[in-house]
């Protein structure tokens, strides 16, 4: 989708506004976030569906589900890498919680003393915290809940255990390097009732964080990426990585 420009100061105020009233970050272009934005607020019935948003494979939904495919994204529509496992491709190593039953049971640096950003749903509603176990996410039940690195307001790499930290070993290894350094990353956001699920290419955390302002999620947050970095949307844009054996990923619905 080709973006436009209002060619006067009365259409650039319009446009604005249309696009504060809906949910779009308000810089007067109107595309494919615009246009999503709309989708969303009159009710559209066109979901899950593929966009282009800011140049990055992006799939909307109503919710999601966290699970295992035990291989491959490519059974698997509407999907993507979900966050960290271990050992590679195996494990979910985040806390994980899908159909009210918990997954997996702690941060992924829970073994240091730190909790991670965690996106769930409880009671019907979508909201984001730090915790160190699954049980302590709030809510009876907790539908669903995704663990990983935090972005805009839960921004925290240090307080997540993202940075030096001790190995049990002894040893001192740089988590954040690993994480956030320039490759693909993908992104589970939430705004307007809907959830989002983002392929960032060739980006750091840093500048993912940046590029998540202008998706004006209400929440965000750094799922897996690197070499597992994978999704399977309906078009041939976001079909990327079908083929790598995943041990943790997200559809959406």
């Amino acid at each position: 989708m080709r973006d436009f420009k209002g060619s006067t100061k009365s259409e650039d105020k319009m446009f604005k506004a249309i696009q504060r009233s809906i949910g779009a970050y308000d810089n007067g272009w109107i595309g494919c976030q615009t246009m999503s934005d709309l989708a969303i607020k009159v009710g559209a019935d066109c979901f899950p569906v593929t966009l282009k948003i800011y140049g990055m494979p992006t799939i909307i939904g109503h919710d999601i589900i966290p699970f295992n495919p035990k291989g491959p994204l490519s059974k698997f529509k509407n999907s993507a890498l979900g966050s960290f496992t271990y050992p590679r491709a195996t494990t979910p190593c985040s806390i994980l919680i899908t159909g009210g039953k918990i997954e997996w049971h702690e941060a992924s640096r829970y073994w240091a003393g730190y909790p991670e950003a965690v996106m769930y749903k409880a009671n019907g509603k979508v909201k984001m915290g730090e915790f160190k176990l699954a049980r302590e996410v709030p809510g009876n039940p907790v539908e669903w809940a995704v663990g990983g690195f935090g972005l805009m307001q839960f921004w925290n790499p240090d307080g997540q255990g993202f940075k030096k930290i001790q190995m049990p070993n002894g040893k001192i290894s740089d988590f954040y390097t690993t994480v956030a350094y320039r490759t693909n990353h993908l992104v589970l956001g939430y705004k307007n009732g809907m959830m989002y699920l983002v392929f960032c290419k060739n980006m750091t955390a840093e500048e993912v964080n940046k590029l998540m302002v202008k998706f004006n999620f209400e929440y965000a947050l750094l799922l897996d990426g690197g070499g597992l970095a994978a999704m399977n949307g309906e078009e041939s844009f976001a079909k990327i990585k079908t083929n790598i054996k995943q041990g943790y990923a997200i559809q959406m619905i």
